[in-house]
């Protein structure tokens, strides 16, 4: 079975206290062939001056590819800025990827981005893990 994941980014990501985060730790786990990062403009920016999420993916995984979904959301406490963005990225991710099973990532950000990541799982009209 091919995975693809769909992860938003958090604080905890790549690493924290010298453990994989939770975005790495399924990257380590499942090994999936490409990983779409969800980036607010706080994870963005840290993105665009380090690469720190792009590199610690390419340590584990050299071959995965990387889909990075940059946004200019600063407020990541709003249910309202993911619930739709969210469906039609997962639309998307399942038409590029067919005869891939989807992971989406329910431990990575904010409370309200993990609780759409899970009410996704479990609403979508593709089968999500």
């Amino acid at each position: 079975m091919s995975y693809v994941l769909f992860t938003a980014i958090g604080d905890t990501d790549p690493v924290r206290g010298q453990f994989d985060g939770p975005m790495l730790h399924i990257v380590r786990h499942y090994k999936p062939s490409k990983v779409y990062m969800f980036l607010t403009a706080d994870m963005s920016k840290r993105e665009k001056d380090t690469g720190c999420y792009e590199k610690a993916i390419k340590f584990l995984s050299p071959e995965c590819e990387i889909e990075k979904i940059f946004t200019d959301i600063d407020n990541a406490h709003s249910f309202d800025e993911f619930a739709i963005r969210f469906d039609s990225i997962i639309n998307e991710i399942h038409n590029e990827n067919p005869d891939s099973q989807i992971l989406l990532n329910i431990s990575s950000a904010t409370p309200q981005i993990k609780t759409s990541m899970c009410l996704a799982v479990i609403s979508h009209r593709h089968n999500l893990i």
